[in-house]
């Protein structure tokens, strides 16, 4: 039985053409006896049963089809939405990278000089707050 809801994608290609060839053959096996013995089949009991597993497989597993279906599409959207946010991070960062391959010593300066002036910009920000919040009086205090 069908009991996991966890198969791997290359299995949906194989449970979509497998599942319709159970029905084929479970209606032929079917049609086959009424053709051959009237409009009544006899089953024994285990054979009902057989038949009843069976069926109810098969409806399982169409709900699982459809699940996995959902999520693969999930997944492929998913994955759709990852590979452009790639390539435009690839293209908006493509000088960045050859400028790496010219001359990465450069460029690392560069990035430090840019930093450290970043730094030197809070720094005096946050001095001229600390000054600028205290007020001195004509008496020292």
């Amino acid at each position: 039985m069908l009991t996991s809801y966890y198969f791997d994608n290359k299995m949906l290609p194989l449970i979509r053409h497998i599942l319709p060839f159970l029905f084929y053959l479970i209606k032929n096996f079917i049609m086959f006896f009424v053709g051959q013995f009237g409009s009544k089949v006899e089953l024994t009991k285990h054979e009902f049963t057989d038949l009843i597993a069976l069926a109810k497989e098969g409806i399982a597993s169409r709900r699982i089809i459809s699940d996995l279906q959902e999520r693969l599409n999930r997944v492929s959207n998913q994955l759709y939405s990852i590979r452009n946010g790639f390539d435009k991070m690839l293209d908006e960062t493509r000088d960045f990278y050859q400028a790496m391959r010219i001359a990465p010593q450069r460029v690392k300066e560069v990035f430090t000089d840019i930093f450290q002036k970043a730094k030197e910009a809070r720094e005096q920000k946050k001095l001229q707050r600390v000054i600028g919040g205290c007020k001195m009086t004509p008496y020292g205090g």
